[in-house]
């Protein structure tokens, strides 16, 4: 840190005097009685020393009376300062507000909003950090929890077959065609045709063919007139030839 200035000690020494209640001189004479001693600075230093700091209530009582001596003005002092009501104390009061104003200088209230405001700011951007903490220890303790994850095994594609050729896909199919596809000897019958119903023994008449499926069936007319569908392996040739009887 680097060393205080001759005009910053010299400011902060006077406005501690000057904050006295008893003091009895203002920082106006104090400033003037400053070039009167051995302790010397620049007029620009000087300048500074009284430009920026408040004015007090009592200062502006001294600078009022400065023609009474130094004992009167403490006891009256002591008089005025004794009632902050009084209209004599008012009276220093606004001459001090006055001057504190045209310094642009902030007041009490200001300072205290100023105070107030940085104290919440603090206050909301420590609560930050510390939520902020709480996640990474949240954060932390949930990584460790989980069991760390197993790297999965890449999956190679198969590759794709080559195009057969024409001959051998010709020759597969044929193959396909006498493996897969059974080869049935089914009988086809026609309408009028009375055959055995193997299921009740009877004979039956075909009296319609139903061609949309793969294998054909058949309705036919039972001995009772009633009329059912059936397929055609339930379906035998009668091979039993009437009886003719003789008369």
């Amino acid at each position: 840190m680097p060393a205080l200035s001759k005009a910053t000690i010299v400011s902060q020494v006077f406005e501690a005097l000057v904050n006295i209640d008893d003091f009895p001189l203002s920082l106006e004479e104090l400033n003037a009685f400053l070039p009167q001693s051995s302790f010397k600075m620049n007029s620009v230093s000087q300048k500074k020393t009284s430009s920026d700091r408040k004015t007090s209530v009592y200062n502006c009582y001294l600078n009022d009376n400065k023609d009474t001596s130094i004992e009167e003005r403490r006891e009256n002092w002591k008089t005025i300062s004794s009632n902050k009501e009084s209209e004599e104390y008012l009276k220093y009061q606004l001459m001090a507000d006055d001057i504190n104003a045209s310094k642009n200088l902030p007041s009490k209230e200001d300072i205290k909003t100023k105070k107030s405001d940085k104290a919440k700011a603090d206050k909301a951007a420590l609560q930050k950090q510390i939520e902020e903490l709480k996640k990474q220890v949240q954060n932390q303790a949930k990584s460790e929890s989980l069991p760390e994850a197993q790297p999965q095994p890449q999956v190679q594609p198969e590759p794709e077959p080559e195009p057969e050729p024409l001959e051998d896909l010709h020759k597969t199919l044929t193959q396909f065609n006498e493996t897969k596809i059974p080869q049935y000897n089914i009988p086809e019958w026609n309408i009028g045709d009375k055959l055995i119903y193997t299921t009740t023994g009877e004979i039956v008449e075909i009296i319609n063919i139903h061609r949309d499926d793969i294998e054909p069936y058949y309705t036919i007319r039972m001995n009772d007139g009633r009329e059912k569908q059936t397929i055609s392996t339930k379906l035998e040739i009668n091979d039993v030839e009437p009886k003719i009887s003789i008369l």
